[in-house]
């Protein structure tokens, strides 16, 4: 079976990290709105998805820019821009295979998330 981004299960299985099957490195992130997302640390390509979190917070995004799809740590997810009158902007991050795990992040909390994440070895240097 392929995705729509063209990745193989055989594909994201070789891109778990080598002697992690049995460890389990999972983090879940709430957003204190009744969003959750449970991420798996195990897969060296989580930085793809730091890295898509980190350009749509950012000030040097475009202000039509919209979303990015992005295919991690075994899944794909739907990374988007949201801007709400009189709020600061936010990211929602929506796992497409299980769309009720969602989050909707500011960007002060996806600067400390990605620094959790790099914490875990394998997953820095990449963004």
């Amino acid at each position: 079976m392929v995705d729509s981004t063209g990745a193989t299960p055989e594909a994201s299985e070789a891109s778990r990290l080598p002697g992690e099957e049995s460890r389990p490195r999972r983090m879940t992130i709430c957003d204190g709105e009744d969003g959750m997302l449970t991420l798996d640390l195990r897969y060296e390509d989580i930085h793809w998805l730091v890295d898509a979190c980190r350009r749509l917070a950012s000030d040097h995004s475009p202000h039509d820019s919209g979303m990015l799809k992005v295919s991690a740590t075994g899944t794909t997810y739907l990374v988007s821009v949201v801007r709400n009158p009189g709020k600061r902007t936010a990211v929602r991050i929506v796992n497409l295979f299980d769309p009720v795990e969602r989050v909707e992040l500011s960007d002060d909390l996806i600067g400390v998330i990605a620094g959790l994440v790099e914490e875990f070895p394998h997953t820095t240097g990449h963004a």
